[in-house]
């Protein structure tokens, strides 16, 4: 099966039979021979063939009572560091965001991957995880609408639970054998973690769900490269007032040279794209779209002292690390449940959150000064154990005010 990526300007869909969902490039899924597709590269209004190759994620849930939260870890070191609960002056952020850290609002017993990105050091254990530190965002720009679109190309969303009602304004499906319903939960998880009501990290984020990956989690490049100019189309249309950031905690078995393409068109538009490391433990530029330099490839860290996930793929294409082991976020099963899961796939949306809330503040950034302002504000050097090559920086939403712990004891 070859993926045929046609056209030149704006991108579309879909699988099986040329059919131009969107108005821009259209993709196809065909059966050919190599000398077909070599035929077909040579046509100038194709802009690439390739392997139409799976998408495939596995993902679990976690099972825990209350006795296993203080099992968890990791491999380094696990030596108590107080955290310095007032604010670092030696910190600085590329975040447009008021800097009368009064006016910020706290989320108290907030869950600790939320947390973790408003403190600008260690904490140990006992002192917030998996609750007990507070969370803070920033007041919105009351100057512009105040909505930012995150768009999710993932297993469709349940827009009945109570962390995602009225944050869904767009829903669609490219899986022909399933609606919009999320079948596998994983969707529904990425989502809340952006936009969540309260396990979220924006408040000021929309979601445009595009459900390309089916019950057992499996999808195409195909549909993805389809949703991608789902989203590329709805930017300039149904959302065109509107900043956006798209959500991709997927990745294929492999490369792929169109992913790049699609996404690069989306650049273009100032919408940047966040993507999942990978949970492979391996290098992440042997992977699409984690390897793709115009997107922001992010990488997962545990609790206990920060130390990096051992799961998370690593390397030159990891931009930037955020929490990804025992995250909190919606279970789709059911309408008010919180469950907890770890990858990559979580650490993604925790980025894409902290974009939402940067593109409210400053609606006209482009996706390249997006991404800049990003990296320029993470905490640098942070992260334990961390792999050869792979920069160690930790995402940080820039609250450098007092914060607030809870002690149990």
């Amino acid at each position: 099966m070859k993926t045929v990526f046609s056209a030149k300007n704006g991108i579309s869909s879909n699988k099986g039979r040329k059919r131009d969902v969107s108005g821009g490039l259209v993709v196809n899924s065909v059966m050919i021979s190599e000398d077909q597709a070599n035929l077909l590269e040579s046509n100038p209004e194709i802009v690439g063939v390739e392997e139409d190759k799976i998408i495939t994620i596995d993902w679990k849930k976690h099972q825990f009572d209350d006795k296993d939260w203080l099992g968890q870890g990791n491999e380094y070191d696990k030596s108590a560091r107080t955290s310095n609960l007032s604010k670092r002056a030696d910190f600085t952020t590329s975040f447009n965001f008021t800097n009368d850290y009064s006016q910020w609002t706290q989320v108290k017993m907030a869950p600790w991957n939320l947390a973790r990105l408003s403190m600008t050091d260690s904490a140990m254990i006992t002192e917030y995880f998996p609750y007990g530190v507070s969370y803070y965002y920033p007041p919105p720009n009351l100057n512009n609408t105040g909505t930012v679109i995150a768009y999710v190309l993932d297993s469709g969303i349940n827009e009945n639970h109570a962390e995602l009602a009225g944050k869904i304004v767009h829903n669609t499906s490219l899986v022909t054998t399933e609606d919009t319903q999320d079948l596998l939960g994983h969707g529904t998880f990425v989502a809340s973690i952006i936009a969540g009501k309260t396990i979220g990290v924006s408040r000021v984020a929309k979601i445009a769900s595009i459900k390309i990956l089916d019950a057992k989690g499996d999808s195409t490049i195909s549909k993805l490269i389809s949703a991608l100019g789902q989203a590329y189309e709805l930017k300039k249309s149904t959302f065109s007032n509107y900043p956006g950031v798209v959500n991709l905690s997927l990745n294929s078995d492999g490369t792929s040279a169109l992913i790049p393409m699609a996404i690069n068109e989306l650049r273009k538009l100032g919408v940047l794209t966040i993507i999942s490391a990978g949970n492979n433990g391996k290098d992440a530029c042997d992977y699409s779209p984690a390897g793709d330099p115009n997107g922001l490839t992010v990488g997962s860290t545990t609790p206990l002292n920060d130390g990096f996930a051992s799961f998370s793929n690593y390397g030159t294409c990891v931009d930037i690390l955020a929490p990804g082991s025992i995250i909190a976020g919606a279970d789709s099963a059911v309408d008010a449940g919180i469950t907890y899961s770890s990858g990559t796939s979580h650490s993604a949306p925790i980025v894409t959150g902290i974009c939402t809330l940067v593109l409210q503040q400053n609606p006209g950034l482009s996706a390249k000064d997006l991404k800049s302002a990003i990296l320029s504000s993470a905490l640098k050097d942070m992260v334990q154990g961390v792999p050869p090559d792979t920069p160690n920086l930790l995402a940080w939403n820039g609250y450098n005010g007092n914060r607030m712990a809870i002690n149990f004891s």
